[in-house]
C-alpha cells in the first residue's frame, strides 16, 4: 500500500487551518524584518509612485533592488529549458554569485535556486 508523505487529512487539517495561519502570521509579524528591510521598505516602498510605473520600470526601481537587498544574485531573462519546455523567467535566482557567468554560458538550470516573475 503507497502511504502519502502528507496525507490529505493532514493537510487539511495543519495547513489549511485558519487558526494555524493566524497564529504563523501573528509570530511572523512579531519578529524584527531581516536585512534591516523595514528602513528600506519605509524608504523605497511607496504604492502610489509604484502603481503608477510599468513592469520594467517596477523591476527596475523596487524588485531588483529589493531581490539584492535579500542577498539574491540574479540573471535577467535567462532562457531556459525545464522537462523539455521553454521559459525565460524575468529573473532565474542564485544563491552563489560565481554561478551568473555559468548560467549565462550554459543554460543549465540546476543553477538556478529559485525564479521570479514579476508583473506591474
Amino acid at each position: 500500500m503507497k502511504q502519502d508523505l502528507f496525507p490529505q487529512h493532514w493537510l487539511t487539517n495543519t495547513l489549511l487551518d485558519d487558526g494555524l495561519m493566524v497564529q504563523k502570521a501573528n509570530e511572523l509579524a512579531a519578529r524584527p524584518l531581516a536585512f534591516d528591510l523595514d528602513a528600506w521598505l519605509a524608504e523605497h516602498f511607496d504604492p502610489t509612485a509604484l502603481a503608477a510605473r510599468n513592469e520594467a520600470q517596477l523591476e527596475e526601481k523596487f524588485i531588483a533592488p529589493l531581490l539584492a537587498r535579500l542577498g539574491w544574485s540574479k540573471v535577467y531573462q535567462a532562457g531556459l529549458t525545464v522537462q523539455g519546455k521553454f521559459a525565460k523567467p524575468d529573473y532565474c535566482l542564485l544563491l552563489q554569485p560565481e554561478h551568473e557567468n555559468a548560467l549565462i554560458a550554459s543554460r543549465d538550470h540546476r543553477l538556478v535556486t529559485a525564479i521570479c516573475e514579476s508583473k506591474a
